[in-house]
């Protein structure tokens, strides 16, 4: 079984496996598949929100800074 499934099992249902137990212990393969894209869809998921949270604090940084920039902008081109 690969380590980090066996620490996201931990995770999850709250329970650590006995170093003898953990060498015995085994999930049949559609457990491990089943884990494993449980696994791939959260980091997609933590991906695009980073690029989704990314993409809003820039936004929200333009909308703050566009009205300085335009005062800023006036100041230096009618002086």
């Amino acid at each position: 079984m690969q380590p980090n499934l066996l620490s996201i099992i931990d995770n999850i249902i709250g329970i650590h496996l006995t170093p003898e137990a953990d060498e015995k212990f085994s999930l049949c393969d559609n457990c491990i598949k089943t884990m494993e894209t449980f696994v791939t869809f959260r980091n997609k998921s933590r991906s695009n929100y980073e690029t989704v949270r990314e993409a809003k604090i820039m936004n929200e940084a333009m909308k703050r800074l566009q009205p300085l920039l335009q005062l800023l902008f006036k100041k230096t081109f009618t002086s």
